[in-house]
């Protein structure tokens, strides 16, 4: 090991013990930079989610548990110089979940193993992570467990189901109580938050089919059905987004489409912008250009774009990323996280390699 690499993995020792985190071998762990154009860093870690913002890139590195004592860990870096600015947030022996989320200079996470919210400074933890709730726990119901997956952040609120049913909403920012939001009529599977409003993906269990519902973020209305016309799989990652006019979402099946509807909501059927498209997931719009990451065969992710309102699909525009949750935008790019390797449940015993890419975006307002 030469001597950047050991002092990388001094950077990550420090700042995971800084956390208080339980660190079990982080000797298969370390970032380095690369020749190669467009990348920023090169980590020996599975990116499985990319948040950027002004300065930093945020992301959730896994391990294969056989290569790798910590399972899971919470990074970021500066974009300019990453690979000698990675601080870490959180290093666990166990996977805690794909979501965390990037405002006021905080980060937040939720750590399934001990049911609790956590938060530091984007600069580091100075000791302990914060605790904004130590337990999870609906006051009303006395309720637990709750799925980070299906739970949602803006500046100022986590929102997450409890019971399966209920939306509720913990502040950020300062101390205070839980808030119930709405209360569903069937299963919670998917949230999402976008402008004044929570919407989530349920299960009519009664007419056995799925909706897309939402109710205001300040529990001012009731809940509001937007379509029922989706087709989600629990399996997959659920994308969903909006611009000043419609909301678009992924029908993430393997045989599945990109939808859109009006801003008020299609009782009847959606329109399709994109299908068959095998497993789109993950959605970000940037002026009138709507990206969207999707399988080219199983676990092998690719991203794409076109330009709205027509949606036009253009070529490939990276392939073999990471996961079907590694994009992120800024002014000027997009980030992704690529690798070579097999990604599939059935590798089990090699560790992955990946590339944090920087990308110039395409023209936001161009066909």
């Amino acid at each position: 090991m030469n001597i950047r690499e050991t002092a990388f993995l001094l950077i990550l020792a420090s700042g995971a013990s800084a956390c208080s985190a339980s660190v079990v071998d982080l000797g298969a762990t370390f970032i380095s930079t690369s020749n190669e154009p467009g990348v920023v860093a090169v980590v020996h870690e599975r990116v499985e989610k990319l948040i950027v913002d002004d300065e930093r890139l945020y992301w959730i590195g896994t391990h294969v548990p056989s290569v790798a004592g910590n399972v899971w860990l919470l990074h970021s870096c500066l974009k300019l110089n990453c690979a000698t600015t990675l601080v870490t947030y959180d290093a666990q022996s166990n996977d805690v979940g794909r979501n965390f989320s990037v405002s006021s200079g905080q980060i937040y996470w939720y750590r399934s193993d001990v049911g609790e919210l956590l938060s530091c400074p984007i600069a580091g933890c100075d000791g302990a992570p914060r605790s904004l709730a130590p337990e999870l726990v609906h006051q009303r119901t006395g309720l637990t467990g709750v799925m980070i997956d299906q739970a949602g952040f803006d500046d100022e609120y986590f929102y997450y189901p409890i019971g399966f049913a209920l939306l509720n909403r913990l502040p950020l920012l300062e101390p205070g109580p839980h808030q119930l939001l709405a209360q569903s009529l069937s299963a919670i599977q998917s949230i999402a938050i976008q402008g004044a409003y929570a919407y989530w993906v349920a299960k009519d269990q009664i007419e056995n089919k799925q909706q897309l519902l939402r109710a205001r973020k300040g529990g001012a209305s009731g809940v509001e059905t937007i379509t029922s016309d989706l087709n989600v799989s629990l399996y997959r990652g659920f994308g969903f987004t909006t611009d000043e006019s419609s909301l678009y979402w992924t029908n993430n099946t393997l045989a599945g489409s990109i939808s859109r509807c009006p801003l008020a909501g299609c009782p009847d059927d959606s329109a399709v912008l994109l299908s068959p498209l095998r497993a789109p997931q993950n959605l970000l719009i940037d002026g009138m250009r709507l990206y969207y990451e999707h399988e080219v065969e199983a676990y092998d992710y690719a991203l794409s774009s076109c330009a709205l309102p027509a949606c036009v699909a253009s070529a490939l525009l990276q392939e073999h990323l990471d996961a079907p949750s590694v994009l992120a935008l800024d002014d000027r790019y997009l980030y992704v996280a690529t690798t070579e390797q097999d990604i599939s449940p059935n590798n089990t015993n090699e560790d992955t390699i990946a590339r944090i890419r920087r990308l110039p975006k395409l023209n936001p307002e161009s066909p």
